[in-house]
């Protein structure tokens, strides 16, 4: 079915005002790709001054496209479960801010008009630089083959270099910043974010000469190091109307290897998990200070898989050795953790093959091109919400998404009488995950990267005792 098509049909479908079902009922409403037609809450902002926007992507399952021609009739959204009224002030537009066209600059016409993410970024890439991404891997189906660094350059260079078309993911109005680390963080390529494809070109050049090097990875402080810089600059995410987010993206082949503060290397692989609830909380925080406009990805280069003393799902065997473990599967237990979508809105992919890494980023920011903005007034009597739901109708076809600001890691429990919408149930599973993966807690003068703090203090030994001298 065309485009054209699917929109009369969708146009001429006789659907009322969606109201938000009963709670009873949301328990069963599907989300994701439980959905014929998924949901996903993109991006929301709440001025003070001006109504409230949402982008939000409706995508057909069966052919990967964004469904075209929906109105205010096929949407709800709510806050804090309080439906905003779908009155004449609740507007559903596809070609303003969350779709505009370019006109082809070609003479003859030839170029394809392209959708324009409406956001701005600062886009931080955090890049595994130890001895394992000299490695040569084989991508995909194809017989070439290059080292794991080697193959890292190029996805960020696909990201940020324009395509045949004269497009790229991030465009010339996105500022970037390329670190990397071995037991170390490596922040020499770069003084800062910059717009200047030049600099960054140079930066990627360095990297290139790079020689991969340790055994450990400084994995935890590189990542606390660029939410750090993200978390100092939160007040550039906050102001709605300027539509600037921060990313993060990481790309490595190791479990985490060193402490904090890339002074002690880690042997066990359970040495990993107060720190992991470290950078959790940090995520956290970023996403506060930058009044949730960060989005982070972790990409592992790399299978997921269990070895006789690691497990996905339990806390490591303390025999489990970090070096040994690392060399055979990554850190799937503590990158879903870590980069579970509601902590990170971005989220996390493990894959030998480098380009469907770069799809799973690819993808979510596509859907920016082409989502539908709505604009609405917020329900009476909600002025901080903490959580925002939006619901889509298509014929007998529901789906909802929804994103709950947290601000701790591990989610109030709810009273077992109260009935939970599936998103609020992932939400409360994504705190779990975190609570049984990192506790115990057993290093409690932890502190983020540029934040204070570091390890715990060495214990004074004692006197040595003065000998005797016999006499005679």
């Amino acid at each position: 079915m065309s485009s054209r098509i699917l929109c009369a049909v969708l146009g001429a479908a006789l659907l009322a005002p969606l109201p938000l079902l009963a709670q009873e009922e949301a328990a069963v409403i599907p989300t994701g790709d439980q959905c014929t037609y998924p949901v996903d809450l993109l991006w929301h902002r709440e001025p003070k001054d001006a109504p409230a926007t949402m982008g939000v992507s409706v995508v057909n399952k069966a052919s990967g496209q964004q469904v075209p021609g929906l109105n205010a009739s096929h949407f709800a959204v709510a806050w804090d479960n309080q439906q905003a009224p779908n009155d004449e002030s609740f507007q559903v537009q596809q070609s303003a801010n969350a779709f505009k066209l370019v006109e082809p600059t070609d003479s003859e016409g030839a170029a394809e008009p392209q959708g324009v993410d409406p956001v701005n970024y600062d886009v931080y890439f955090a890049v595994d630089l130890t001895a394992s991404m000299a490695e040569e891997l084989a991508a995909g189906s194809s017989d070439k083959k290059s080292s794991k660094l080697r193959w890292a350059l190029r996805l960020i260079v696909n990201f940020i270099q324009p395509d045949k078309q004269g497009s790229s993911l991030f465009d010339s109005k996105d500022r970037v910043y390329i670190s990397g680390f071995t037991d170390k963080v490596e922040a020499e390529f770069m003084s800062s974010t910059t717009a200047e494809r030049k600099k960054i070109r140079e930066a990627l050049a360095k990297i290139n000469e790079f020689a991969p090097k340790s055994d450990a990875a400084a994995l935890y402080a590189s990542m606390l190091h660029n939410l750090s810089n993200i978390e100092s600059r939160g007040d550039q995410y906050k102001d709605a109307s300027k539509k600037r987010e921060a990313v993060l993206i990481v790309i490595t082949d190791s479990f985490n290897g060193m402490d904090l503060e890339s002074r002690r290397a880690l042997r066990g692989c359970d040495q990993n998990d107060p720190l992991a609830d470290e950078v959790g909380k940090a995520i956290l925080k970023a996403q506060q200070a930058t009044n949730n406009g960060l989005k982070m990805y972790l990409l592992a280069l790399g299978e997921e898989g269990e070895t006789k003393r690691y497990s996905l799902t339990e806390p490591a065997n303390r025999r489990c050795r970090i070096a040994e473990t690392q060399a055979e599967v990554v850190d799937g237990r503590a990158f879903r953790a870590l980069g579970e979508r509601g902590l990170t809105r971005g989220g996390y992919r493990a894959s030998t093959n480098p380009a469907e890494l770069g799809g799973f980023v690819r993808s979510q920011f596509e859907a920016l091109k082409s989502a539908y903005e709505i604009t609405y007034q917020g329900p009476e009597g909600v002025s901080s919400p903490r959580s925002f739901m939006v619901q889509v109708k298509l014929g007998d076809a529901v789906c909802a998404d929804e994103e709950r600001l947290q601000s701790n890691i591990i989610p109030q429990a709810r009273a077992t009488d109260i009935a939970t919408s599936p998103g609020e149930f992932a939400l409360f599973l994504a705190g779990l995950i975190l609570a049984m993966f990192f506790l115990p807690r057993s290093m409690t003068n932890l502190t983020t990267l540029g934040g204070g703090g570091g390890a715990p203090k060495k214990r004074k030994k004692a006197p040595a005792k003065k000998k005797r001298r016999k006499k005679g």
